[in-house]
């Protein structure tokens, strides 16, 4: 329901305003867990590999479709 969805947006948005200062404090502290920290929907992907590791996976998995 379309009013379901305004409501969720709105709640969201408050509350993202309203936690500005103290998300603000704690990156000055060093201190993540009250920060918002956004990984994407993909992030239970991840692998933990090193970035010249996953980039070359990216490219040898490219290599393989182009041939």
């Amino acid at each position: 329901m379309v009013s379901d969805s305004t409501d969720q947006i709105v709640r969201d948005h408050l509350s993202h305003h309203s936690s500005a200062d103290g998300r603000r404090a704690a990156a000055q502290q060093g201190r993540p867990e009250f920060m918002s920290l956004w990984a994407g929907q993909g992030s239970p992907l991840g692998t933990g590999k090193p970035a010249a590791e996953l980039v070359a996976d990216i490219v040898a998995q490219a290599a393989n479709i182009v041939k």
